[in-house]
């Protein structure tokens, strides 16, 4: 009957705990010409850009805005080689920190991030008091 539905939820093998991302949606993008030299020279052979920042995701209250198009580099220290290993390394248990390294036109940036279910407030730690801006 009713136990083949078990497997729906995406849950991490054997632990029983849903991984959580940080709300991008990634893209694989395979640079050409100059960009690719450059890439090859750098040993990358594949990039991975933001395809798309999910509403109410921890990505939308980033403290730096990420746009489409940003490049990921890092995360937690450990270099991007491709699509599927950057959203391997995003994956994590719910309310663990992410340090990302992004770039943009070659300015490169890096932000930390919460690992959260979309729709979720952010957690109070992250979001900093406005009053203290100059």
């Amino acid at each position: 009957g009713k136990k083949a539905r078990k497997g729906d939820a995406q849950e991490a093998p054997g632990t029983g705990e849903v991984l959580c991302g940080v709300g991008l949606v990634l893209e694989s993008w395979r640079p050409k010409g100059l960009a690719l030299a450059l890439n090859r020279i750098a040993g990358t052979h594949e990039t991975v850009r933001v395809d798309a920042v999910v509403p109410d995701g921890p990505a939308s209250y980033a403290p730096v805005r990420i746009e489409k198009g940003d490049i990921v580099r890092e995360v937690d220290g450990v270099r991007v080689e491709g699509l599927a290993h950057a959203k391997e390394l995003l994956l994590g248990a719910k309310g663990t920190p992410v340090e990302l390294v992004m770039a943009r036109n070659g300015y490169q940036f890096d932000l930390c991030l919460t690992r959260n279910v979309p729709g979720a407030p952010p957690a109070l730690s992250v979001a900093a008091p406005e009053e203290e801006e100059e």
